[in-house]
């Protein structure tokens, strides 16, 4: 039932087995009712809840000698410190998972957790530091044909061709990942796969293949109850009417997933949702310009818990545009340089088509004030 979305009747039934097993702290299995109920509270949203019994599932395994149960306690606390912002602690909570699961050779969860090892690293570190994690969880993953893994796999690729600008590519696998988590039932991920193909189709100038694919991510995330994947859709698809000069019509669905992403404090979706919603301010008529420095402080709040350049890059060119749009452009040209610094210290020698864009727009608005 977990791995479908329905997470309302797997909560009901571990309840049961927590309520059946009072008074057997010491035993094994106990964390693992604990790790349960904390997976489950965290697919739900509910990140108080979850961390609340993790945390007890760790302290329970580590007392009763329950590697398994321990690294797969580390492993959703690093997943929870992702979503929301804090990559450091979470890639040291996967380094140890992988660790336990690796002492008790668990073939079915540690191919998963080095894949998700791989979606941290690329959002946190450099080029050639990514591709090394990258290559470690795809020989396991092949090794082990866990094609759940696979899909995580497939995710992060998704975010590296997304983050160095390789839009069609970056679509392509969102959509090979689509295709594989609809074969074998992993629904909780298919709207974001839904979401990051949308991202990528609107990147590459795909405009309709964007709204037509984040069209289909929000039926899909209704169908799975999956809060988070159901955010992202909102973002992209208020960015997606954004760029498409559709201002108000990106206003409804920006405010729900900010709302949802401020509930729960969560990390770059919020950054994301903060820059979309300030650059949608800049767009209109009268301008909020202290509205749109307080969301622009919010979200720096936000790169600067996460420690990623790559966090930094997406701010500075959310800056730019919002600088070109209000006619400051000595500001905008200095966000520019400085993220096309932050591209080289990260590996790439080239900038991506989304910051040339800008470039060029600051060249045409030179041109039109002469």
């Amino acid at each position: 039932m977990e791995t479908l979305g329905q997470f309302e009747p797997t909560i009901t039934l571990i309840r049961e087995a927590l309520k059946s097993s009072e008074g057997m702290e010491n035993y094994p299995s106990y964390a693992g009712v604990h790790y349960w109920m904390g997976h489950t509270h965290g697919n739900l949203g509910q990140y108080d809840e979850a961390r609340k019994y993790l945390d007890r599932s760790l302290e329970l395994s580590q007392q009763s000698g329950n590697i398994e149960i321990e690294g797969l306690a580390h492993d959703y606390l690093g997943q929870l410190d992702f979503f929301q912002g804090f990559l450091k602690s979470a890639i040291e909570h996967m380094k140890a998972a992988i660790r336990c699961l690796r002492e008790i050779g668990n073939q079915t969860r540690l191919p998963w957790s080095v894949a998700f090892k791989a979606l941290i690293f690329c959002q946190l570190e450099h080029a050639d530091h990514w591709e090394a994690v990258l290559q470690e969880a795809k020989t396991l993953i092949d090794r082990s044909g866990n094609e759940r893994a696979m899909c995580a796999l497939s995710l992060s690729m998704s975010i590296h061709l997304l983050r160095t600008g390789q839009y069609e590519e970056a679509m392509r696998f969102a959509l090979e990942g689509l295709e594989r988590a609809e074969k074998i039932g992993e629904m909780i991920q298919i709207p974001f796969f839904l979401g990051y193909a949308a991202k990528g189709a609107l990147l590459a100038g795909k405009n309709k293949q964007a709204i037509a694919l984040v069209h289909q991510g929000q039926a899909e995330s209704e169908k799975v109850g999956h809060p988070l994947g159901k955010s992202l859709i909102q973002i992209t698809k208020a960015e997606i009417l954004l760029r498409s000069g559709r201002v108000e019509e990106s206003i409804s669905p920006i405010q729900e997933a900010l709302a949802f992403c401020r509930q729960l404090d969560l990390g770059g979706f919020l950054q994301q949702a903060l820059h979309i919603n300030a650059e949608i301010l800049a767009n209109q008529i009268p301008m909020d310009e202290k509205k749109i420095d307080e969301m622009m402080q919010e979200a720096t709040a936000l790169v600067q818990r996460s420690n990623s350049r790559w966090y930094r890059i997406d701010h500075l060119l959310t800056e730019a545009r919002i600088n070109l749009k209000i006619r400051k452009t000595e500001l905008s040209r200095k966000c520019i340089s400085e993220a096309k610094s932050l591209y080289r210290e990260l590996g790439l020698k080239n900038a991506t088509e989304e910051l040339l864009l800008i470039e060029e727009e600051l060249e045409n608005q030179k041109i039109d004030n002469r």
